[in-house]
């Protein structure tokens, strides 16, 4: 089940492009598992591919025909990666190309092949081939979310993103699809995606539009960290929206189409991240003051791949320190005592746990004479470790205080809450040791604790505050050498 809102927008129609599907029973029965789309002539397509040493064959005579032109045709079939074929498998890529081709009265290196699935297996390519007509006969400029739904695998929803826009009188549209659920990581975790806008931009600057904005969005989203035989992305300007060609950053209409291919990119790399294989989080990992965008992208990447990050997240469990350990491990620079933790609006750690340490502040805002730099940073590399037990003893506690914005009937069950003698009542010897100046726990707490503990021995440490370890060391020796050796205990 996908976490959050991953419901479809609606999908916008692209001028220029054409979109047909197919159930060829490539492994499904009855589902659309093959798809089609159709560029009028002059579009200008780019694409950026896995980084996975070994590319599945569709992937590497896509990169052959981009090479040789643009492309007219896409086609996709779900099922089977046709990943791991050996040469059988190149042969049936280029027989996808060539049949379609032929189809559409097109050169076969007009024809762009995708296919994700199954790795190892071959393709059915009689079924896939027989279903290319049915799907050409299907094609139209609205049929986006029958695209989305015929490229998924193990996905549980389909993925797309859609946006209109206007810039000096002209209407822009940008709308893209994805699929994948698993073998994601950065570098290049796109699984399949396809974006196409309707602006006029030159081949040169579409395929560096597509590079930066694939790096923050599809290149910054991890699951389970690894990266496929298959994975791509695909931006196809068609140019029907405006006559004049953006062919540089410097147009006045290029910033903000960037940005609004951007988003749409980041929509549908968002909604893999939800519908991941296992998913029951989504998080974004935001880093602020690192020394470069390479170092926060490195330590982004080591606190979101840390599979113990990752389990104290599942569990609920804000341990900051398996954060501290992750930036610690990554490589990147980072200064201990300038770390800020925040896990949502909860700050967890913050300024090298300057917050915590202000806890042993004397009334009048010094720091105690015991609490020396090497004592703070003996506290600051145990509070790394994580202090999830210390908080634990607060959580397990039966006793809630009530909340500002409790009702009366939660209010009322906190006065008659009664706790059962068994759990109050300590049978064995106690020794206290208690501070009478403490100002968090102050002496009038001890009052009528005999009937509870019946072998009860109190020592009130004259002067002494919260912090009775720190402050009075030998006493706690004493009284626990005193406690432990007196006879019949053991």
């Amino acid at each position: 089940m996908a976490v959050g809102d991953v419901s479809m927008p609606q999908m916008h129609a692209v001028k220029g492009v054409k979109i047909g599907s197919a159930e060829a029973y490539v492994r499904y029965q009855n589902r659309r598992d093959l798809v089609v789309f159709e560029f009028s002539p002059g579009t200008n397509v780019a694409g950026v591919f896995t980084q996975n040493a070994f590319c599945a064959a569709p992937v590497r005579v896509c990169k052959k025909h981009l090479e040789m032109g643009n492309p007219r045709y896409l086609v996709i079939n779900t099922g089977n990666a046709n990943a791991g074929t050996g040469t059988l498998g190149m042969e049936n890529a280029k027989a996808t190309c060539f049949k379609l081709a032929e189809l559409a009265h097109v050169e076969p290196f007009e024809i762009l092949p995708f296919s994700t699935g199954v790795i190892g297996e071959q393709l059915p390519i009689d079924r896939l081939l027989q279903g290319l007509q049915p799907a050409l006969n299907t094609l139209n400029e609205s049929s986006w979310t029958d695209a989305a739904e015929g490229i998924m695998t193990t996905d549980t929803t389909p993925k797309g993103a859609s946006e209109l826009f206007e810039l000096d009188g002209v209407t822009y549209t940008i709308t893209g699809i994805s699929k994948g659920a698993g073998m994601i990581r950065p570098n290049m975790a796109t699984m399949l995606s396809y974006v196409a806008t309707d602006a006029p931009i030159s081949r040169e600057l579409v395929q560096q539009l597509l590079k930066d904005a694939v790096n923050v969005s599809f290149n910054r989203i991890t699951i389970d960290g690894d990266t496929s035989t298959n994975d791509c992305c695909t931006l196809v300007a068609t140019g029907k929206a405006n006559h004049e060609i953006i062919d540089s950053e410097n147009h006045p209409h290029f910033a903000q189409l960037y940005e609004a291919i951007k988003s749409v990119m980041l929509k549908i790399a968002q909604l893999i991240v939800r519908d991941g294989e296992g998913a029951t989080k989504f998080v974004r990992v935001t880093v602020d003051g690192a020394a470069s965008p390479a170092s926060a992208r490195k330590l982004a990447k080591s606190i979101a791949d840390s599979p113990l990050v990752k389990t104290a997240i599942a569990g609920e469990d804000a341990n900051w320190g398996r954060v501290v350990a992750a930036v610690g491990k990554s490589g990147a620079q980072a200064d201990r005592d300038r770390l800020t933790i925040r896990f949502g609006d909860m700050v967890l750690a913050e300024n090298g746990w300057q917050r915590m340490l202000g806890f042993f502040q004397n009334p009048d805002g010094s720091m105690p004479a015991w609490l020396t730099p090497e004592r703070q940073q003996q506290y600051r590399e145990h509070w790394d470790l994580g202090v999830h037990g210390a908080c634990m003893f607060y959580a397990a506690s039966p006793l809630v205080p009530p909340r500002p914005d409790g009702s009366a009937d939660e209010l009322q069950d906190i006065r008659e809450l009664s706790l059962p003698d068994e759990m109050l009542h300590i049978p064995v010897p106690v020794r206290i040791l208690w501070g009478d100046s403490d100002l968090a726990l102050q002496p009038a707490l001890l009052h009528g604790l005999e009937q509870w503990v019946p072998q009860l021995e109190i020592e009130h440490l004259q002067g002494c505050s919260h912090w009775v370890v720190h402050e009075r060391p030998e006493a706690v020796q004493r009284a626990l050498a005193e406690f432990l050796l007196m006879p019949g205990r053991s």
